[in-house]
Formats: C-alpha cells, structure tokens, sequence
C-alpha cells in the first residue's frame, strides 16, 4: 500500500542542537524520569512535526 503525503513538510529533527540523520541511533544517560523527560520530551514531540 503506498501513501501520497502531500501535508508532510521535511523538517530537520534536533536533540541538542544536533540533527541525527535517518537510520541513526541515539542513546541516552539520564538520572531519575523527571530528567529523561526533560531529554527526550522534546524530540519526540518534534516527531510528528516532521511527519
């Protein structure tokens, strides 16, 4: 099945300043929720955004 995404605008996703390219993986240290939050909230909301 193939899926014709006209509302999809590329846009370049950040964690940190740096844009990972597709494929990449990212591993993350953090201490406690409130701070793995504070890490990755951002990017995955951005997700979406990127289509």
């Amino acid at each position: 099945m193939t899926t014709n995404r006209t509302d999809r605008t590329d846009h370049a996703v950040t964690l940190g300043g740096a844009a990972p390219a597709p494929g990449d993986h990212i591993g993350v240290f953090h201490r406690g929720r409130a701070e793995r939050d504070r890490l990755l909230v951002p990017f995955l909301a951005e997700g979406p955004l990127g289509g």
